[in-house]
């Protein structure tokens, strides 16, 4: 309820949102179910559509490799997913303007 309570202020002010499913390990993601996983997402559409917001699913796009654990990455690990969010998510839609579109 927060979550929707804040995406509606955001909305309301003009403040575009773009939610990140931040990335995880394979075991962590293995540990969610299918049925589970189809929830999460349909939530997220669903928010998507009442608030406006956009989503970015980034869960699966850092390698193993870079983790410490299931959820942390090393410090490599944060400057690999920074150079390549900031490249594929934030530059494209600061360039064409998207942010401001919403």
């Amino acid at each position: 309820r927060r979550l929707e309570r804040l995406l509606a202020q955001c909305k309301e002010a003009g403040v575009p949102v773009l939610l990140v499913g931040v990335p995880v390990s394979s075991p962590q993601r293995r540990a969610c179910t299918p049925e589970v996983n189809a929830v999460f997402l349909d939530y997220l559409a669903s928010l998507e559509q009442r608030s406006g917001c956009s989503f970015t699913d980034w869960r699966e796009r850092v390698p193993d490799t870079y983790f410490g654990d299931g959820h942390h990455v090393y410090p490599e690990g944060g400057v690999y997913f920074s150079r390549r969010f900031a490249a594929e998510e934030l530059v494209p839609r600061w360039r064409t303007n998207a942010f401001a579109q919403q």
